[in-house]
């Protein structure tokens, strides 16, 4: 099947992409006007979550069927999505060292600052830094580098879910878009519960279970991929042209 640009999720990708930027200006919070952005535009998680739910739209509209979606395959799967940016993950890593060298010997000499750079690469070469719900490995030598991790983690599981839902009754839909996201909500209120009970206990270590962990935005792709289901049924495509032939009509008439 020919493959069809979806126009309209463009522009959203560009308003979550601002979004995401405007958050990280903290500069901006220096300035007067700097409670206007701590609360209007400070919301990286809402881009970040778009991008979750985008892919795995994607992933269920244009992955193969797999008769056996076991784990390998699932590695397999994730390896393909990843390497193309891989090298240049690769380069940020290492143009990163000699920075996360500098900043740890603020507090340990220069060969133990060394020895804990080269841990910190070898830990985020693998791509799975992000499993351990600690900001010390997911934000390790490069601070974004939590979202490749978490989103390759997330793929290896794909196929075997997108196998699931294929073989689900799909008059349920918007039922399980439903049931699915209050389960998001319900491991989002435990990992941050999770998280300040440790933090309260002094375990420092567990800070980063409910931004950056696979383990609740796996739940995102699964809501993508059910959309993308509603999609393929041709919901979704009639009702944009139900709205389109609407603002038609309203413009004929001079009401638009």
């Amino acid at each position: 099947m020919k493959e069809k640009r979806i126009k309209s999720l463009d522009g959203f990708r560009v308003v979550a992409i601002l979004v995401i930027v405007l958050s990280h200006m903290n500069f901006l919070g220096a300035y007067s006007y700097g409670n206007i952005w701590a609360r209007c535009f400070n919301n990286a998680t809402l881009g970040t979550d778009f991008f979750f739910v985008l892919s795995g739209f994607g992933i269920y509209l244009r992955g193969q069927k797999e008769e056996q979606p076991d784990l390998k395959h699932g590695m397999r799967f994730a390896v393909k999505k990843i390497q193309k940016i891989y090298h240049f993950y690769f380069i940020m890593l290492v143009v990163s060292v000699p920075y996360s060298i500098i900043m740890d010997m603020e507090d340990a000499t220069f060969t133990k600052a060394c020895i804990k750079a080269v841990i910190k690469f070898a830990g985020c070469m693998t791509l799975c830094q992000s499993a351990f719900g600690t900001s010390y490995t997911s934000h390790a030598l490069i601070a974004t580098s939590w979202f490749l991790s978490t989103i390759f983690l997330c793929y290896i599981v794909c196929p075997r879910i997108k196998k699931l839902l294929s073989v689900m009754n799909n008059s349920n839909n918007f039922f399980l878009i439903g049931v699915v996201l209050v389960i998001t909500e319900i491991i989002s209120v435990c990992f941050r519960n999770i998280e300040y009970y440790a933090q309260n206990k002094g375990i420092v270590y567990i800070n980063d279970l409910f931004y950056g962990s696979p383990y609740i935005r796996i739940w995102y792709l699964v809501i993508g991929m059910i959309i993308g289901m509603i999609y393929e049924k041709g919901f979704l495509k009639n009702a944009n042209k139900l709205i389109e032939i609407s603002i038609q009509g309203g413009n004929s008439f001079g009401i638009l």
